[in-house]
């Protein structure tokens, strides 16, 4: 009997600042997909035609691990 354990994807977060935003104006969007981060691009693309200074990415990406059992015949 053997196991197979594969990653599962719970979460992915970008959360995007500027230098003198407020916690409560950073911006937070779920990046499940690669699709996602076109919304990404568009925020630092727009900060940065703000002028805005010191822009900044948090990405936060959780695993848990799936585990599958596969029985030796």
């Amino acid at each position: 009997m053997g196991a197979i354990l594969k990653p599962v994807l719970l979460s992915s977060i970008a959360i995007m600042s500027a230098k003198g935003m407020k916690r409560e104006d950073f911006i937070k969007t779920d990046v499940r997909e690669s699709i996602d981060f076109l919304d990404v691009e568009g925020v630092i693309a727009h900060l940065d035609e703000c002028r805005k200074k010191g822009i900044r990415l948090d990405l936060t990406v959780k695993y848990g691990i799936k585990k599958n059992v596969e029985d030796d015949v």
